[in-house]
This record gives structure tokens, sequence and C-alpha cells, in this order.
């Protein structure tokens, strides 16, 4: 798909008293963008080629007002100053008599009407999707997560005090901090300013293939492995951004495990709480799919003003749902794609935000953001959410449930043989008074095992990531069944 180009395009035609067409010129923004505050309003400078330069001099009125008309070295190009907020607008062209050459209507590359959102937040999320294998082998993007992603988002942090990246899932976290243990206490600072969040389960996993003790693990070495492990550090919110599939008991095991926020897609845009059929819930969030806002529209590509013009169109479409749902006007845009690095918007957050200080009316601001820090946001005051209950089949299961038949086996049956062996070693250690020699080390790394392999089956030398995850598994099982 071809991305959209949003530029101050327009086409003006001259006609004689007869109606003939004598001309056909364009109005564009002079690029980089050059703009300025007059009068109290905004104008950009642009330019009109004008294809009869022997009509001279020109006059240009926005509005019924008189516009200076600029003289460049070129013969067929005028500048002049043109609104860069505001409702569309009529630009005629005249001769030096007064008589109408041309009438436009354009509009600014900043509309005026932002509807609910007009003085709210729109928040930056930004983050890199990691299956633990899908772009190459388990053991490449390890590397590459470490090194070309996290690393690098890191030395951003340092540099600027405002950007704010996270990943998905502790598991991240547990193979960094193996590589570079000399930054846990960096970690632990960037956690506790809320700049870098990790996720709170340990994986991203198929719900559906996982019993409800696998998914209790995902938040024991998920939250209760940071609160273990990094002080004064915690995480209340968990992401499966890929996965098509959600488990109706998932808000319940995840809600009793402290966690209150879920992060997904590939499901509607909205805010959402997701009950369990207990009666607890989890809020939920989706942006519709996790890499449109990267990978299609490309916000934050080019300036400021581009991104303006660009993400107008959110407001159009979310501003009745917001407002309907008593909602706080702060909207989110996931940057987030498989295995993207990070990038500092800093220059554009900037120039967005001056823009919003110079603006004659109020905009929106713009801002970096981690996924906690807008659920906060968006929970304040009493806003009347969704309510979802129930499951969501995982249509990709014709995938990666026959086509890996013993792998699962090896899963299923770990959910059966792990609780037993740990209930059984329990009793034994009561009755022997040998509690204190509970193998627990051995218990975690068979519990591992057996919630190790997530979504991302197959991919890029899927072969040997395939062949990984079932050793897993059996590794899993097998523990299980002979501890």
């Amino acid at each position: 798909m071809k991305t959209p180009i949003f530029l101050l395009l327009f086409s003006l035609f001259t006609a004689t008293s007869h109606g003939q067409i004598l001309q056909q010129s364009e109005v564009n923004p002079v690029t980089p963008f050059t703009y300025e505050k007059q009068g109290g309003k905004l104008r950009l400078l642009s330019y009109i080629k004008w294809n009869h330069p022997s009509i001279s001099p020109l006059r240009a009125v926005v509005n019924g007002d008189i516009t200076e008309m600029i003289r460049t070295s070129r013969a067929d190009s005028l500048l002049l100053w043109l609104p860069l907020i505001g409702e569309p607008y009529t630009l005629e062209l005249r001769d030096a008599k007064g008589k109408s050459l041309s009438v436009q209507r354009i509009t600014p590359m900043i509309p005026a009407d932002w509807g609910y959102f007009q003085q709210g937040v729109i928040h930056i999320l930004q983050s890199s999707h990691q299956d633990i294998a899908w772009m190459d082998t388990p053991d490449y993007c390890r590397h590459e997560r470490i090194h070309d992603i996290i690393l690098p988002a890191l030395e951003m942090m340092k540099e600027d005090s405002a950007f704010t990246f996270e990943m998905e899932q502790t598991l991240n976290l547990m193979e960094f901090l193996d590589a570079f243990p000399d930054r846990k206490e960096e970690v632990i600072q960037r956690y506790k300013e809320n700049r870098f969040n990790w996720g709170a389960t340990y994986n991203q996993p198929y719900e559906g293939l996982s019993s409800g003790e696998q998914l209790v693990r995902q938040a024991y070495y998920g939250r209760k492995w940071i609160l273990e492990n990094l002080p004064g550090c915690d995480d209340q919110t968990a992401a499966n951004i890929d996965v098509p599939g959600r488990t109706w008991q998932f808000p319940q095991i995840m809600a009793k495990s402290g966690i209150k926020n879920l992060f997904v897609s590939r499901m509607r845009e909205g805010l959402y709480n997701w009950y369990a059929p207990d009666g607890s819930k989890l809020f939920t969030f989706t942006p519709g799919n996790y890499g449109w806002a990267s990978m299609i529209w490309k916000f934050f590509d080019a300036d400021a003003i581009t991104a303006f013009n660009k993400i107008h169109h959110r407001s159009v479409l979310w501003s009745d749902y917001f407002k309907r749902h008593a909602i706080p006007p702060h909207y989110a845009i996931l940057m987030s794609c498989d295995a993207t690095k990070p990038r500092n918007f800093k220059p554009i957050i900037d120039e967005w935000n001056k823009i919003v200080e110079m603006a004659e009316i109020p905009l929106p601001r713009l801002v970096n953001s981690t996924a906690e820090q807008y659920f906060n946001a968006v929970q304040r005051g009493t806003p009347d959410f969704e309510r979802v209950d129930g499951e969501r089949p995982n249509l990709w299961l014709y995938i990666h449930g026959p086509a890996h038949y013993q792998a699962h086996v090896f899963k299923r049956e770990a959910a059966n043989y792990l609780p037993a062996a740990e209930s059984f070693n329990t009793f034994n250690g009561l009755m022997t008074g040998t509690l204190s020699k509970y193998p627990r080390a051995l218990f975690d790394r068979a519990w591992k095992a057996s919630i190790y392999p997530d979504h991302g089956l197959g991919g890029k030398n899927g072969e040997i990531t395939d062949r990984i995850f079932q050793d897993s598994l059996e590794v899993g099982y097998r523990l299980g069944k002979w501890r």
C-alpha cells in the first residue's frame, strides 16, 4: 500500500469572461515548512507556480483580505503567506485592476476543529513488538533485542529525560540483565521513573493453549519476578499485542495477580473492561492493529506540521466515542512493529508543542508516554467503558495446533504433572520437616520450560525455532513427570 502524501496541493483555474480556462496553477507550502505569527495568527510560507508572468502584478486575497505576494527569481513562481491553522478559506487571485483571475477553496495544513480532543493530549506509546523468534532464530532475536533495541533505548534516555520506551514481556528483561547485570540499577531507576517498562507477563502466549496454572505462571514469572528482583519496581500492565485470541479466565487470573491493565491489538480499536466469569476485570486497550501507525500511516516520519495533518482524522473518528463514554481526552498512538528499533521523536514533539503554544486556537499537546501512563490518564474521573465478556477465538490455531501436535502434547501433560509434583513435594516436606529443601529452582526451571514457547512458532528459520520450542516443552513435561 502506498502511503498517502498530505501536502497542500491545489489547482487554480483561471477563466476568461467567456468561461474558457486559461491556465492551471499549483499552490504548495515551501519545504522545509516556514511559518510565522502575524496579526495574532500563524501563517505558512507557500508558493504559486504561475504560468502567465505577463499578467503582473498579481494580488492574492484570502477571505477578502489582500495578502502580500513576493516575487522570486523565477518568473513563474510567487510566494505568499497563507493560514497555517483554521477552517477552509477562499484564495482569490486578481490582476492589477482588481479583476478576478481565479478562486479556490483551500484547507490549511492544520485544521481548526479537533472536536473532543481540542485541549487534549496525544500520547506516543513506543515499543518494539517481540516474538521470542519470528524474524530469525531465538539466539539471533535475543542478540538483536539486547544490542540493537534495549541498549540504544537506554542510551536515548540518558540524552533525553522525556524519552520513554517499553518492551512487552519480562523475559526480555531477564535476557538483558543476564547479559548486562551491571546495568541493573540503571534499569531499576528507569522503571521507577516510569520511562522504561517491560510488561507484567513472562511472555506473550497463546492463552488458549495454556492451562489455568500455566497462565498463573505468566504472572508469577512476570509481575512477581519484578517485585522480587527489582526493589521498588512494579508492572501492572500485561501486553499480548500480536495474538488474536483471548481466554475467558485470563482477566480473572491477571486481576488476582495484581495486574490491572491489558494491552492487545487485532480487534476493534477502543477502551474496554474485559470481564471474567467471577466478575473480575482487566482494563483493556487496543489500537486496532499494532503495526499500522508505523508501517502504513507513518504519522511521525516527516515533521510536526505533517504529523498534525495526518493525525487530525483520528480526532474526527474518535471524538464522539470518547465523549459518549466520558473518557478524558487522551488519545494514544502505538508506534511499534516487529523488532522495530527505538527512535526519539523529540524534534517532532518539540515542534508540535511549539505550534500549540503559538497557535491562535487551542490544540492538543503531544507527549511521550508508557502504556501504564496512558491507562492511568484515561481512567481518571468516571468513564463508562464498554464491557466485554467471554472468549475470543484464536484464529491462528489451525496453524499452531495440529501442525505442532507433539509439542503441545508435552505442554498439556506438563500442565497436569507439574501441579501434582509440586503438591506431593509440599506434602512430603510438611510431613518430614524438610520444607526448607523444597526444590524451587527445579520447579522454576520446569514451569518456565513449559510456558517458554510463545505465539511466534515458525517464521524465518522456523524449523530451528520449532525444534527449540518442542525441546523446551518436553523438558517441562519430563521434569514434572519424574519429579
